[in-house]
């Protein structure tokens, strides 16, 4: 028997935003199975703290549905998590955008600061977070 393969060109804006899509339910899921383990937490409680049924916390966990910003952000929370988010020139390691690209002559370089956040079960994760000073007066 013989199988037929192919290969999809996906433009690479497609392929970006997939790929994007794909961590952050990958994220998700990380952050459920964890409070699953810690604190027990079920779909069911994360639905009640966001008010929905628990298919919508369960579509969005598999990545069936299409999460908004916002969306996201809610079922951060339930979870007890903070969502952090850093747009970086591709190609670039992360937290790298502050070094890589030398600095514009209109307004001050950018500088990395760092930022703990807190979960429910009580552990803490370093979370690199750009941010841009702008010089006073």
């Amino acid at each position: 028997m013989r199988m037929t393969s192919f290969r999809l060109d996906l433009h690479p804006r497609k392929r970006a935003g997939s790929r994007f899509l794909a961590r952050v339910i990958e994220e998700l899921q990380g952050a459920l199975a964890a409070e699953k383990k810690t604190r027990g937490l079920t779909q069911q409680q994360v639905a009640d703290l966001l008010e929905v049924n628990r298919s919508v916390v369960n579509r969005r966990v598999l990545g069936r549905d299409n999460l908004t910003v916002r969306s996201l952000a809610e079922t951060a929370w339930a979870l007890g998590y903070e969502p952090h988010l850093e747009l970086r020139p591709v190609g670039a390691a992360a937290g790298a955008n502050a070094r890589a690209r030398p600095p514009r002559t209109s307004s001050p370089p950018a500088r990395t600061l760092e930022s703990r956040v807190s979960t429910p079960s009580g552990t803490t994760s370093a979370d690199r977070v750009i941010a841009t000073a702008w010089a006073e007066g």
